[in-house]
């Protein structure tokens, strides 16, 4: 009976060390959700560089422990979008790298700008490395603080290649 009380010890101990270890992993995972994007805006245009006379700017607010939302403004992509426009967000070491895309590529001769917008949850207080890409292709990074009291304006050309 000593030996399958023993056994029954070991094993909870062993469950409940497995289950919060899971339950630290999702915690201290950051999830990008809620992403949205705006329609074309009115302006269309056949050539990237009239497309980008608009100032594109990041903005990063902290609304909550360890949740951030992002709006991404004047991205340039392609004026007909035939599957929508996706984001995902992943996180190696301390560097963020947040990637934007043409869910399926266009192919209008167009570009338009859209105003993006999603929020980061899960994300823990610290300096991180944000990495922002297009099509899996690195547009630029800055170091930022991420913290409670986060409100951030970034314009995109200011970003470091």
């Amino acid at each position: 009976m000593q030996k399958m009380n023993r056994a029954i010890f070991l094993v909870l101990i062993i469950g409940l060390l497995w289950g919060c270890n899971k339950d630290e992993e999702r915690r201290m995972k950051p999830v990008l959700q809620g992403f949205e994007y705006s329609d074309c805006g009115g302006f269309k245009s056949t050539s990237i560089i009239a497309a980008k006379e608009e100032t594109e700017k990041l903005v990063i607010r902290a609304e909550a422990d360890g949740y951030y939302k992002f709006e991404h403004t004047n991205v340039s992509f392609n004026c007909c979008l035939p599957a929508g426009l996706s984001a995902n967000l992943t996180l190696s070491d301390d560097t963020l790298f947040l990637n934007e895309w043409e869910t399926e590529p266009g192919n209008c001769r167009c570009m338009c700008l859209y105003d993006l917008r999603y929020e980061i949850k899960n994300l823990e207080e610290g300096n991180y490395v944000l990495c922002l890409m297009k099509d899996s292709v690195t547009r630029g990074a800055l170091s930022l603080f991420f913290n409670g009291k986060m409100n951030e304006e970034i314009e995109i050309s200011e970003l470091i290649e």
